[in-house]
C-alpha cells in the first residue's frame, strides 16, 4: 500500500458475530460431531430487489431483508430434511426475529443482540423436538451408508 491510512482501524467481519457466522459455526460443528452424518444447511434469500422495474440496478438499500433458514439433512437420505429454524433481519445486523419450526403454531423470537441469540439457538437446538428428528435421521442414515 502507498499513502497514508485516512480510513482508520476498519472493522473487519470476522470480527463481528452476526447471525449468519454463528449458524455457520454450528453447521460446521453438527458435521464434525456426527461424522458427516448429518449436515446443517444454511439457505439464504432476500426479500426486496436489486432491480427497479426496468431492470437497471438499484441501491442495495433497497434489499429490504435478509431471510437465513437453518434445515438438516443428511447426505445417505436424498430428499429428507429438516426445517429448523428461519431468522429474518433487515440490512442491520440486530434485532432480528427468530421463527422455530420445531414447535407448532411456530414460535416467533425477537431477538436484540448476539448474546440472546445464542441463548434461543441453543434451546432450539438442544430441544426434545430437534433431538428426536436427529436421532431418526442417523438411524436411517445408518441403514443405507
Amino acid at each position: 500500500m502507498s499513502g497514508e491510512n485516512l480510513w482508520g482501524t476498519i472493522p473487519r467481519l470476522k470480527d463481528i458475530d452476526t447471525p449468519k457466522k454463528i449458524l455457520k459455526d454450528q453447521a460446521d460443528y453438527l458435521r464434525q460431531a456426527t461424522d458427516g452424518i448429518l449436515e446443517a444447511q444454511l439457505i439464504e434469500t432476500w426479500k426486496g430487489t436489486s432491480q427497479d422495474g426496468v431492470g437497471e440496478d438499484k441501491h442495495n438499500d433497497d434489499l429490504k431483508e435478509l431471510h437465513i433458514d437453518l434445515s438438516i439433512r443428511s447426505p445417505y437420505l436424498e430428499g429428507h430434511f429438516v426445517n429448523v429454524i428461519r431468522v429474518s433481519h433487515q440490512v442491520q445486523i440486530f434485532p432480528v426475529t427468530m421463527i422455530n419450526f420445531l414447535v407448532y403454531p411456530f414460535e416467533y423470537i425477537t431477538i436484540n443482540n448476539a448474546q440472546e441469540f445464542k441463548q434461543h439457538l441453543s434451546r432450539i437446538l438442544q430441544s426434545e423436538e430437534l433431538l428426536s428428528e436427529m436421532k431418526e435421521m442417523i438411524i436411517k442414515a445408518k441403514l443405507v451408508e
